[in-house]
């Protein structure tokens, strides 16, 4: 799968084993709401697509996840001051890197699991990783 992501203007892709592309994408919802003085409301969503068979893609999949509150920022939350993030969401997967207490992650949370994706983690001003898997035990979520 390739997966491209654009939050706060950060972009990046992801490849996996088929060949469907999820794209992170923010669009606007109209609102009378006083408190939104432009009028809009802007949301993350989830899009897939797949090729067919004459090469053309298709949308597969829309789900409005920052709405379903599965798209979120946490912090890395681990004792031991890291945790392991893994190539895929299961404890015997190979770990890609460790990531440290304390600094922020954008997490996707899996369907019917107790992990997530990492999106975007932010180690430092210079040393920007992605992608990979924690368990949902290793972030806690920040409210804004």
């Amino acid at each position: 799968m390739v997966s491209a992501i654009n939050l706060n203007e950060i972009a990046q892709t992801f490849v996996e084993k088929d060949m469907t592309i999820t794209s992170y994408e923010s669009y606007d919802v109209p609102t009378d709401d006083l408190e939104y003085d432009e009028g809009y409301i802007r949301y993350k969503c989830k899009k897939v697509y797949a090729i067919d068979d004459d090469g053309y893609f298709n949308q597969i999949l829309f789900e409005e996840i920052e709405k379903e509150g599965a798209l979120y920022l946490a912090k890395v939350n681990d004792l031991d001051g890291w945790t392991n993030v893994r190539e895929y969401p299961n404890i015997n997967s190979d770990i890609i890197y460790k990531a440290i207490h304390g600094k922020y992650v954008y997490v996707e949370k899996l369907k019917d699991s107790d992990w997530c994706r990492i999106l975007s983690y932010k180690e430092s001003t210079d040393n920007k990783k992605t992608g990979g898997y924690i368990h949902l035990s290793r972030v806690k979520k920040v409210n804004m």
